[in-house]
């Protein structure tokens, strides 16, 4: 609980943002851990901008070995900023002109991959867009020639003056040589491209873009649905289930993050003596989704003799379980006494949990 303070006191929620832009439109992203001397809190969290940001892995191993910035000094002479778990250097012109020591604990910027391909969200329909961006120029140049149209005329003069003066007055006189052998007349060139058949193809397109980035459409509701119709129907649904096989990448990336901030307070003695084990990292999609069902789904659980703390964590209702059932536990013990369990019996209780769960067809109540 005090880690999730320190994290809002130098406002994470904006660097994730922030950096989540990043990630969607290029690809990748960073966050980098910095120390605040002389500050209530010892290190403020930034989000390096991935143009000149990059870090080097091991092709053995896939673990970061080091992390660089590609910076300018006063007399805009480039340098670069490395760092690896241990020693920072300073590289100018092909050589190490400084070199220290630093006290991270490791590798102070942390990527976070839009995916493990590093694509962003662009380049996967990128000739989608570019199609409908070319469709869309080419209407607007058809309304264009349509509003400024040719007008022609059949065996007949006309001066200039004559011209500006008729269309000023919205007429034109012509009249024809020679009788009926050379008939005279006026016309509008004018070719509409079909706009009807235009806008249909561009929706496809546009639905193409939609169901590959898994970007809910936003489809009228005709009455008579239930939300989970409603989400399964417009593509929420399948929204959520993309976005979720990124937290795998996002986990392992936060709890890096978490563990330099960690570091950083401990060397300025506010040690809050929390491992790697000690925490995790909560990424709730919409938890108000099927509130009905999630409450009732908890409901269930402490009934059936789950542990109060495997049910309100199953149930995917809040976003800091262990915070939650701290604040509770008075109120739970009053109605279901609650029991210290060790690791491994958690973990068997939170399987029972789930089993019982799908054994009572709830399945997006996690």
């Amino acid at each position: 609980d005090e880690l999730n303070d320190y994290m809002s006191d130098v406002n994470k929620h904006a660097k994730d943002i922030k950096s989540g832009e990043w990630q969607s439109a290029t690809g990748t992203s960073f966050k980098a851990i910095q120390k605040a001397e002389g500050e209530e809190i010892p290190y403020r969290i930034v989000a390096p901008t991935p143009m000149n940001t990059f870090v080097v892995y091991s092709a053995y191993t896939e673990e970061p070995m080091m992390a660089v910035q590609e910076m300018k000094d006063l007399d805009e002479q480039t340098y670069y900023l490395c760092f690896t778990k241990s020693v920072q250097y300073t590289i100018m012109n092909g050589e190490v002109i400084d070199r220290r020591l630093h006290a991270f604990g490791d590798i102070p910027i942390v990527e976070y991959a839009n995916n493990w391909e590093r694509l962003s969200d662009i380049e996967l329909v990128i000739d989608i867009l570019d199609a409908i961006s070319n469709m869309q120029s080419n209407r607007m140049d058809a309304v264009e020639q349509f509003v400024s149209s040719w007008v022609k005329f059949v065996n007949c003069a006309v001066d200039e003056e004559q011209f500006q003066k008729m269309k000023m007055m919205g007429a034109l006189v012509v009249k024809s040589n020679n009788g009926s052998e050379n008939k005279a007349d006026v016309d509008i060139m004018t070719q509409e491209l079909n706009q009807e058949q235009s806008q249909i193809a561009k929706d496809d397109l546009w639905d193409n873009a939609l169901s590959i980035l898994a970007i809910p459409s936003k489809q009228s509701n005709t009455g008579g649905d239930t939300q989970g119709a409603v989400e399964l129907r417009n593509g929420w649904d399948f929204s959520k289930t993309r976005a979720k096989l990124k937290d795998g990448i996002i986990r392992q990336s936060e709890k890096k993050l978490a563990m330099l901030a960690l570091n950083a307070l401990r060397i300025a003695g506010k040690d809050l003596k929390l491992g790697m084990r000690d925490f995790d990292v909560q990424i709730n999609h919409s938890p108000t989704d099927n509130l009905i069902v999630k409450c009732q789904s908890l409901k269930y659980l402490l009934e059936c003799g789950i542990h109060p703390k495997i049910a309100i964590a199953t149930v995917g209702l809040f976003s800091d379980v262990e915070k939650t059932f701290l604040i509770s536990k008075d109120y739970l013990d009053a109605l279901w006494k609650t029991t210290e369990m060790t690791e491994e019996e958690m973990a068997a209780e939170e399987q029972r949990a789930k089993d019982l769960l799908n054994k009572a067809g709830v399945s997006n109540a996690d």
